[in-house]
């Protein structure tokens, strides 16, 4: 383990000792301070994002976009209604997923 993990690992369980002792002491004021968003939601607008990218830069059909990104076409259809595009390159999603 190098010296740069072994600081990241001692950040990350302060952060999560943190975190549980903000959640046991005081769960109310936690809940309504701490802004989350859900996984599904977050994986969602990427997926829509992906295959906005897709149908509209790439020329790609519906289900073909479904396809490439592995999800069912009338899940596809769904996220591509409900979205709209925020990026224009797949290269730019990747690096928007990298760095949060």
């Amino acid at each position: 383990m190098t010296k740069k993990t072994r600081q990241r690992d001692q950040k990350l369980k302060q952060y999560l000792k943190q975190l549980h002792d903000d959640d046991w002491h005081r769960p109310a004021l936690y809940q309504t301070e701490t802004a989350t968003t859900p996984i599904k939601t977050i994986s969602d607008y990427y997926y829509a994002q992906l295959i906005l990218v897709l149908l509209n830069n790439y020329h790609q059909s519906l289900q073909q976009a479904a396809e490439i990104v592995g999800l069912p076409k009338a899940k596809a259809f769904r996220l591509s209604e409900n979205y709209h595009q925020n990026f224009k390159t797949l290269k730019s999603i990747l690096e928007a997923v990298k760095h949060g």
